[in-house]
């Protein structure tokens, strides 16, 4: 409702639609794998198995949402001439292009920490903190004057210092970056396990935010 109000319109319809646009293409470029290391770490059956699981994902994702970001962010101007018809939303799908490699971090840490079994802390992550941050950037942006551009970085930061977080209490609790350690490869396994799930995860993020990518792209 906030947002709403102070940014009128035209730029909450902006912000709205690239943070759509985010969410399918963060959960697509996260490829499953933080549901994948939740659910493979504490069955491996050898700590070579289990510090695979605990490392693969990480490489595997941030290429991919590099990947996705580069695109997004090289192809936001035609995202939002030719797909949405208004150029004022480039910038904002610019800025969320970003949010991709943040946001899969986090959420390949997030099953981190459910596979070392911390759920208060990826509770008081997501649920206080990320929130928290979130909304005094916002007010403080979004007065300071800077519209969409600043509420897509208030979840830029928000989204960051989350992932941040989530990564350091992994650290913390595993041997994550012990470089030297016996490690047994499971890409092929992870991917195996993962993808179907990302599969689903995209089908229903789509379900979820399809009407307003459709009210942004035909103007209704």
């Amino acid at each position: 409702i906030f947002i709403a109000r102070l940014l009128g319109d035209s730029n909450y319809g902006a912000f709205v639609i690239s943070l759509s646009v985010f969410f399918i293409l963060g959960t697509l470029s996260s490829l499953g794998l933080g549901t994948g290391l939740a659910r493979n770490y504490p069955r491996a059956d050898s700590n070579r198995e289990r510090r695979g699981f605990l490392v693969s994902p990480y490489p595997m994702s941030l290429v991919s949402s590099l990947v996705g970001a580069v695109l997004v962010f090289s192809f936001a101007d035609i995202l939002a001439t030719r797909v949405f018809d208004d150029p004022s939303i480039t910038p904002v799908v610019r800025v969320m292009a970003l949010i991709i490699p943040l946001q899969t971090l986090q959420t390949v840490s997030l099953g981190g920490l459910q596979a070392i079994r911390k759920p208060v802390a990826k509770a008081v992550i997501t649920s206080v903190f990320q929130p928290l941050v979130r909304i005094v950037l916002i007010i403080a942006l979004v007065l300071a004057g800077y519209g969409a551009v600043g509420v897509a970085g208030a979840y830029a930061v928000a989204t960051g210092s989350a992932g941040i977080l989530t990564l350091y209490i992994v650290y913390k609790n595993t041997n994550l970056f012990s470089f030297g350690i016996p490690t047994e490869s499971v890409h092929r396994r992870l991917l195996t396990f993962s993808l179907p799930l990302v599969g689903s995860s995209v089908i229903m993020t789509l379900m979820n935010n399809i009407d307003t990518v459709l009210v942004g792209t035909f103007g209704i």
